[in-house]
């Protein structure tokens, strides 16, 4: 149940305007009470970290609410996402209802009164995190049926430019989103049986059709098109980081600081056409292991202060591009649970396997058309038609021995 202070229990019996139960670490400010009818933007069943970050990104969102107590983090309630903010402290139903007022779409003025009214960040808190941009997307693309994929805004492109990453951007649908979590665990409880290891999280896009089809989404193909500023994007590998808690990337896998392309630029070229997808599906926070990044303006030495480098938080459904050059690492995961994050790995059709090129006997490796054309450069893989099942797992073994001879394995600071 939601606990009220002696103070505001006394304004609202002497009916003055509702305050806060509590304030959000993000910019949403948590009522008892709900939103009046009308005005609904979406209805849809999900969790809160979900419906934060759907309200984050639903142009015109004022706030949320659901019945249910606010201590629910984790049940999946229906969330109405509302264009008006005109809270019911005593809703009709006589059920107990919450609701979340996003503070970023309040006016100006209103915005900066409830930022005075926030308590100070306890030390430690002034983490630099990168916060989502409604800008990022190009929305007339966006809107339109029968746009293929979705582009990026050219704000978005420079800043990518610049820094060489970018995000949050949503990706995926409610549905989407549970469709990819429910794949996800049947791979791990069933196939791999619990045990997640570097051998399992390697090309599974190639066995597994839910994986396959969310690495071809228009939204995340758009985005890597607009990036690399090409119609031809084809997927090269695909990585699951199932992050467990207690433990970072580099205690799980020896991975700590490092750039995507230290395997590959030997072999691949050019490089600059490379892009990493990090998608989430589960939250994906400071608190439990996110991406931190290295911009490029900025520069890591001995003796740097990490904590001064950008993190890229996402909700789940959410994803951030970077280059194969960016220097980055994913943090300890120091919640309770698993956070569940892949990482797509795309390159355009300039790219050339150079050793296939230069040798008449060396077999071309292979790469998914997500959309465009293939150059040649590689051999065009198809779809998984089952999941898991033995043709498809045995071009899975095959790729991956081509791989494992050409490029080898490395392990990073």
């Amino acid at each position: 149940k939601v606990k009220w202070g002696r103070d505001i229990v006394a304004q609202r019996a002497a009916g003055a305007p509702p305050r806060p139960v509590a304030r959000d670490r993000g910019p949403f400010s948590v009522y008892e009470g709900c939103i009046s009818p009308g005005g609904d933007l979406l209805v849809a069943e999900m969790t809160l970290f979900e419906a934060k970050a759907w309200c984050r990104d639903l142009e015109r969102c004022q706030g949320f609410c659901f019945k249910g107590a606010a201590e629910d983090l984790d049940a999946t309630v229906k969330v109405y996402f509302k264009s008006k903010w005109d809270l019911v402290a005593r809703p009709s139903d006589g059920n107990a209802w919450i609701a979340y007022r996003f503070e970023e779409a309040r006016e100006p003025q209103a915005a900066a009164e409830a930022q005075e009214e926030q308590p100070q960040e306890l030390p430690g808190d002034d983490l630099n995190v990168i916060p989502g941009k409604r800008c990022f997307w190009d929305w007339e693309t966006v809107s339109q049926p029968d746009s293929p994929n979705p582009r990026l805004s050219s704000t978005a492109v420079m800043m990518y430019r610049e820094n060489g990453f970018i995000g949050p951007l949503r990706a995926l649908t409610v549905e989407e989103l549970r469709e990819s979590q429910q794949g996800l665990e049947r791979f791990v409880g069933g196939y791999c049986q619990g045990i997640m290891d570097n051998a399992n999280s390697l090309l599974n896009h190639v066995t597994l059709p839910w994986l396959y089809n969310l690495a071809r989404h228009p939204r995340i193909v758009g985005a890597v098109a607009s990036a690399l500023k090409t119609e031809d994007v084809l997927l090269f590998n695909t990585c699951m980081f199932l992050r467990s808690p207690g433990l970072s990337c580099k205690q799980e896998l020896g991975v700590g600081w490092h750039q995507d392309g230290v395997l590959y630029d030997r072999v691949l070229e050019p490089m600059e056409d490379w892009i990493t997808v990090f998608v989430a599906l589960s939250p994906c926070r400071i608190a439990n292991g996110c991406l931190q990044y290295v911009p490029r303006r900025m520069v890591r030495g001995p003796g740097t202060d990490d904590r001064k480098f950008p993190y890229m938080e996402l909700g789940p459904g959410e994803f951030s591009l970077h280059g194969s050059k960016v220097t980055h690492r994913a943090g300890v995961n120091g919640s309770a649970w698993r956070r569940d994050c892949l990482a797509l790995r795309y390159i355009s059709g300039r790219v050339r396997d150079t050793i296939a090129d230069l040798r008449s006997d060396a077999q071309r490796d292979w790469a998914v058309v997500c959309s465009g054309q293939s150059a040649g450069h590689f051999q065009p893989l198809p779809p998984p038609a089952t999941e898991l099942g033995t043709a498809e797992r045995e071009q899975r073994a095959e790729i991956a021995a081509l791989r494992a001879s050409r490029y080898g394995t490395t392990r990073f600071e």
